[in-house]
């Protein structure tokens, strides 16, 4: 059985993990490039044909690692999404799982039925800012990416689109990574709102969650059909408040501060064992 490592060479998560020596080694990990799919790579309901003459049938992929980020830019990712959807056996994640990302209000919302706190949360649209907000900060309310901000330090005090805006729960930032029922928990501490642009930022800490949290977090990963996430709370005054969970998390930034490479260890381990029980 082969393991299929799906997105495009320019992504640093996949280049990090297909760079680990056990992963080298496999000659049964293949890495499809979506840049090629529908030129050199093809795929039909039978299987894959590759550059090289060779082909891989479906029934022989045991488990994949779906790093298809973007939009569509073929056809056939189309077919793809739905192989990965329905067809085959394990999948890190499948892209119909993936889909809560577009609402973080959602996501908010479905935390809470898991027990987790959550920060004071509006969404305003063409509207002045007022006072009131001054100490909340704001991002996006999808899963396109913006720096988060402290509201008080925008001068425009005014929004068009749909903005995501929150009380300010401190600097205290906990990043938890959930695989295959392991969770791993970093602690960053910052000056910034937005800890991921400070250049002074200090190296994240290994720390060791409470049992009831690591309960939530593996629930509502499970709940959400998520084999691997990154879940974002602040911590203030003894308490987790959830911000939200990352369906393709960028793992690989927080694991080069750890020691041992415990999560791709353990991602490559869970793809291993689907194509030995398949």
């Amino acid at each position: 059985m082969y393991i299929l490592l799906i997105g495009v060479p320019q992504d640093p998560v996949l280049q990090y993990f297909f760079q680990k020596p056990y992963v080298v080694k496999n000659k049964k990990v293949l890495f499809i490039n979506l840049h090629r799919l529908g030129k050199d790579v093809m795929l039909t309901n039978k299987g894959w044909y590759f550059p090289c003459g060779s082909f891989l049938p479906h029934e022989a992929v045991g488990g994949v690692y779906n790093r298809m980020l973007s939009r569509h830019t073929h056809p056939m990712q189309g077919y793809l999404s739905w192989l990965l959807d329905e067809c085959y056996a394990y999948v890190i994640n499948r892209p119909k799982d993936t889909l809560t990302n577009f609402s973080k209000l959602w996501q908010l919302d479905y935390a809470k039925s898991f027990g987790f706190s959550v920060p004071k949360t509006e969404v305003l649209a063409n509207s002045a800012i007022s006072k009131k907000h001054s100490e909340y900060i704001f991002k996006s309310i999808s899963s396109i990416r913006s720096i988060v901000n402290k509201v008080g330090d925008n001068a425009r005090r005014l929004v068009h689109e749909p903005v995501l805006f929150q009380e300010d729960k401190g600097r205290k930032n906990i990043r938890v990574h959930t695989i295959g029922g392991y969770c791993y928990a970093q602690e960053i501490v910052s000056q910034d709102v937005d800890y991921r642009y400070d250049a002074l930022v200090s190296k994240a800490r290994d720390i060791s969650l409470p049992d009831l949290v690591v309960d939530q977090c593996l629930g509502l990963a499970k709940a959400m059909a998520l084999e691997f996430s990154g879940i974002d709370f602040l911590y203030q005054d003894e308490e987790f408040c959830f911000l939200e969970i990352n369906p393709s998390p960028g793992y690989s930034h927080f694991e080069k501060q750890m020691k041992g490479s415990p999560m791709s260890k353990t991602l490559y381990k869970e793809l291993s064992k689907a194509c030995q029980n398949g």
